[in-house]
């Protein structure tokens, strides 16, 4: 059974789902789901607690304007919300949420969150070819996490689609990864950065060539039969 995650953010105890390569959303199979859901829960129980808006560890939604925008979707999708749904302004936290079902063409999954709400999209596992699909025709997302024991068709996906960045059973780790460039697809991003890759996106390479005056060769003036023979055996040393 294949499990593909969309591309873009994931949520995470460690900064509320404030992250450019978190995950946005997650596409899982309908014949799992129940699993998956219940084993999510129990991370989140296990990272933070029964209640995390009294965690301290837990952090806050960076300003009250995102914490409001975080409530009013959340709202939107209360009659979905299985696990989390409550925040406190005063604090600015809000608990991560998961809401299920949710389909590939609702609002909540088509813009980046930026906030620890998390749409889980299901699939039938032997429709997944079509979710791929529905994914290549949106923007392309900054990363791209893939779960799944089937190396031989992750490699094909990566090789395929278009993203930022990806993980194979794994997430956010490909941004520490030294000596290697960090970027975006159209819209998630232009250039690339880190290390060499960062220095040669703001650096602006230009080519000066500094000619003489005298001693120059004729093989591009008029006219061109003069000395032909001569000009082809230089043209011929120049290509070797």
């Amino acid at each position: 059974m294949k499990r593909i995650t969309f591309p873009s953010n994931y949520i995470t105890v460690i900064d509320s789902g404030q992250i450019c390569i978190n995950i946005n959303q997650v596409a899982v199979a309908k014949e799992i789901a129940d699993d998956f859901i219940k084993e999510l829960r129990a991370a989140f129980n296990k990272s933070l607690g029964n209640d995390p808006l009294t965690n301290p560890e837990y952090p806050k939604l960076i300003t009250a304007r995102a914490y409001d925008k975080c409530e009013a979707e959340a709202k939107e999708y209360e009659d979905r919300i299985l696990f989390g749904g409550k925040g406190n302004r005063e604090t600015q936290k809000f608990e991560p949420t998961i809401i299920y079902p949710v389909a590939t063409n609702e609002k909540i999954v088509n813009h980046e969150l930026f906030n620890p709400l998390l749409p889980i999209v299901p699939y039938e596992d032997d429709k997944i070819d079509e979710l791929i699909e529905e994914i290549s025709r949106r923007e392309h997302g900054l990363s791209l996490y893939i779960f799944t024991r089937n190396k031989r068709w992750a490699k094909r996906m990566f090789a395929t689609m278009q993203y930022g960045g990806g993980c194979l059973n794994e997430v956010c780790v490909h941004l520490m990864v030294k000596g290697v460039p960090f970027n975006g697809v159209g819209h998630s991003g232009m250039g690339a950065y880190h290390g060499d890759a960062g220095f040669r996106e703001f650096t602006h390479s230009s080519t000066v060539l500094y000619g003489k005056t005298k001693g120059n060769l004729s093989l591009r003036e008029h006219p061109y039969s003069k000395g032909a023979e001569g000009k082809m055996r230089l043209l011929e040393l120049f290509e070797r």
